[in-house]
C-alpha cells in the first residue's frame, strides 16, 4: 500500500511539472527559432537553407528542415523554452560559442519562480526523426 502512495504521489508531482511547463510562456518564437537553428550549424556550406516544418514541430519544439541543392542535409529542433538545438536524426543537442550566448541572452528571461522549472526544460528531448523515440538528452 506505501508502494502505491507513493506512486501516486509520485505521479502527482510530474503532473504538476508537466502542468506547469504547458502553461509557463515561451521564451522564443518561430522566427528566433530559425536564427538559432542557423547559428547551430554551417548550413550556408551545404549549400541549403533551413525551412520551418510546421507539421513536424510540437508544443515543445519547433522542426526545420535543412535543405541542400541536392538533397535534404538534415532534421533540426528547436526547445521553445530554453533554445536548445538539436539534431533530430542524430539525436545530438548542438552547441558552439555564439549559441551558447543566445541561450544565455533567453535563460535571462526566466524569473526566479520560472528558473525552479529550467533544468527540466533544458533536459526535454525532441522525437528522432527516422523512428519517432524520444531524444534522451541524459546520455549527452
Amino acid at each position: 500500500m506505501k508502494k502505491i502512495s507513493a506512486l501516486i504521489i509520485l505521479g502527482c508531482v510530474f503532473c504538476i511539472h508537466q502542468a506547469n511547463a504547458a502553461e509557463m510562456s515561451k521564451k522564443i518564437d518561430a522566427h528566433l527559432a530559425h536564427e538559432l537553428a542557423k547559428l547551430s550549424l554551417d548550413y550556408h556550406n551545404k549549400g541549403g537553407a533551413l525551412e520551418f516544418a510546421p507539421k513536424a514541430s510540437d508544443n515543445d519544439f519547433f522542426v526545420f528542415q535543412g535543405i541542400g541543392t541536392q538533397s535534404t542535409f538534415g532534421w533540426y529542433a528547436v526547445n521553445s523554452w530554453t533554445g536548445d538545438v538539436w539534431n533530430t536524426m542524430s539525436c545530438q543537442r548542438l552547441s558552439n560559442p555564439e549559441l551558447r550566448v543566445e541561450q544565455e541572452k533567453i535563460k535571462k528571461q526566466f524569473n526566479e519562480n520560472q528558473m525552479k522549472e529550467y533544468d527540466q526544460l533544458h533536459a526535454l528531448g525532441p522525437h528522432r526523426v527516422s523512428d519517432l523515440e524520444l531524444c534522451d538528452s541524459s546520455v549527452r
